[in-house]
C-alpha cells in the first residue's frame, strides 16, 4: 500500500497491524479537497488520486470530447 500511496505513511503507522478492509484513510486531491476511502477501495486495480467532485468533472469533460 505504501508503494501506491506514500502520503499515507503516517496514517498506516497509526493503524499499526490493525488494518482491515473497513479501515478508512484520508487522501488529498490535487484540488486541495480531502476525501476518505476504505482500504478495500484503495487496493483496487487503479490508484485513486481524485476526490468524487473532480472525478465527476473529469468524466463529464471526457464525455464531450
Amino acid at each position: 500500500m505504501l508503494e501506491r500511496y506514500p502520503e499515507l505513511a503516517d496514517q498506516i503507522t497509526a493503524c499499526g497491524g490493525s488494518i482491515n478492509e473497513q479501515s478508512v484513510f484520508t487522501l488529498t486531491c490535487h484540488c486541495g479537497n480531502e476525501f476518505s476511502k476504505s482500504y478495500a477501495a484503495l487496493m483496487g486495480k487503479r490508484t485513486i488520486t481524485m476526490c468524487n467532485d473532480c472525478l465527476k468533472s473529469f468524466r463529464y469533460n471526457n464525455l464531450h470530447k
